[in-house]
């Protein structure tokens, strides 16, 4: 059953109104049936059932029927049916969950057959209202630090961006000399962005730059041998104050994270490692609590493809387990700005992308909608200010663009409608009333900005003389 979409866009002072009309709704939304991957399910369910995690071989073997059911059905193409026994599946497992079941074995299976079969709100014509957009400052003026190609050598520019005509202008060479530039990572009061630096085969640096001052210095300070210079940046902490980040393995300070002051280097150990348990992870993305007390942090181990979501204090040891997950990659977690919602990718080996949001305790885990998926925060999606709806990539049709999703009601509305080009690399303007991001086309690359309150896309070209080169990988929009 096909649902009609029409979309009437309203500008109210600085706030959107989003009017969603849905003509027909059905009260379950399925994958097709061909793409219900059920198979994973028995082989983790025989797993536990191997490893003593199902303690009982008759319950082993009720669930194992009840997904052979769900298999002959999607191979009938009966997706509902196929549903039906999944659901019932589900409530074995939540029945003997702490019985039979060992509670973290059983809510690992009940995540895996959540995106198989996800209910779908009943929707009548309702208004979803984005407001207020946060108020607009009066600078006339922001910045942007884009790295070029010139040469096959990235050089990387601050460029003042005029707001009014979206024009770049008065760009300056900034004193970087690496190979790559691999990422950029702007802090929260979007006056400072950490570089991440590739030299050689293996070299990493990481470089602070500070758009109101000036200053540009290596991140950990050029006569801190001890910390090598080879880590990886994690997150800023909400003062914009203090950086995470990931020490290199064989470094002195072994696999640990680390709190480092930007303004006096000093520095102090959270717990998160890349080795632990015997068992090497890696450390795929991490984001500050609200008030600065906590990290989340999401490990996947590229041998046995599992993924989990951790919580631990900025000061402290324990940690807690919110999400977990066989058989595929978390990365680019999100937190919602009023610190409900943890929003993130997942994918498997074969680059296929979910977008999944849970709640900040790590209940409620809930597939949102497909979606692109890949290394390195291309495809990081963004949260509105008001906490409730995600922007997002992904392709419909063979053409990829902007989405935005509810996370109540689930509602997808399309927000571009580019054909033959590639959106990647999304960025918040200062005020969160715009975004940017990159476009790949036939002719090269190029930065386009979207404004929320009149749904206008636009291009932003860069000055007269840097036009005839390309953009490397990285930009940011800072204040």
């Amino acid at each position: 059953m096909h649902r009609g979409l029409k979309i009437i866009s309203e500008v109210v002072g600085i706030g959107i109104i989003l009017l969603i009309v849905w003509a027909t709704v059905k009260s379950w939304s399925f994958q097709s049936p061909v793409s219900m991957d059920i198979e994973s399910i028995v082989t983790q369910v025989n797993q536990y059932c191997a490893g003593g995690q199902i303690s009982d071989k008759g319950t082993c073997n009720s669930l194992l029927q009840k997904l052979q059911g769900a298999i002959e059905a999607r191979d009938r193409g009966q997706p509902d049916v196929a549903c039906n026994k999944l659901n019932a599946f589900v409530n074995e497992v939540q029945a003997q969950s702490g019985k039979k079941i060992d509670p973290a074995a059983a809510q690992v299976l009940i995540n895996m057959v959540t995106p198989l079969c996800a209910p779908a709100p009943t929707v009548t014509p309702t208004a979803i209202v984005i407001s207020p957009l946060p108020t607009p400052t009066r600078d006339l003026t922001d910045t942007f630090v884009v790295s070029i190609n010139e040469n096959n050598r990235p050089r990387v520019y601050q460029i003042v961006l005029m707001k009014e005509t979206k024009k770049l202008t008065q760009p300056k060479l900034l004193n970087f000399s690496s190979d790559d530039i691999a990422e950029m990572y702007p802090s929260p009061d979007r006056q400072q962005v950490v570089v991440r630096e590739v030299y050689g085969e293996n070299g990493l640096l990481l470089r602070y730059f500070n758009s109101k001052t000036g200053q540009l210095k290596l991140l950990f300070g050029d006569d801190d041998p001890k910390f090598d210079q080879r880590s990886s940046f994690l997150a800023w902490s909400p003062d914009s104050q203090k950086a995470l980040a990931l020490s290199f393995l064989g470094s002195d300070l072994g696999d640990n994270a680390w709190l480092v002051n930007i303004n006096d280097n000093t520095r102090q150990p959270v717990e998160i490692k890349q080795h632990r348990d015997n068992l090497m992870v890696s450390i795929t993305s991490a984001i500050f609590s609200t008030d600065g007390s906590k990290v989340i942090y999401a490990e996947s181990d590229c041998f046995q493809c599992f993924s989990r979501i951790w919580e631990v204090p900025v000061t402290g040891t324990e940690r807690e387990l919110l999400f977990e997950m066989p058989q595929r990659r978390v990365e680019n977690l999100i937190l919602s700005p009023d610190g409900n919602y943890i929003v993130f990718l997942l994918w498997n080996q074969d680059t296929i992308g979910e977008l999944y949001v849970m709640k900040s305790d790590g209940s409620q885990a809930q597939r949102l909608s497909s979606a692109m998926a890949y290394y390195f925060n291309q495809y990081a999606p963004l949260c509105l200010p008001d906490s409730q709806n995600i922007i997002f990539i992904k392709v419909d049709n063979g053409n990829q663009n902007l989405y935005m999703v509810n996370i109540t009601t689930h509602a997808i509305t399309q927000l571009t409608h580019l054909t033959g080009e590639a959106p990647w690399r999304m960025v918040w303007s200062p005020d969160k009333t715009e975004l940017a991001f990159i476009t790949r086309r036939a002719s090269g690359e190029k930065i386009m900005v979207f404004n929320l309150a009149t749904q206008t896309l636009l291009p932003v070209d860069l000055p007269e003389s840097l036009q005839h080169f390309n953009f490397y990988a990285s930009f940011s929009w800072l204040d």
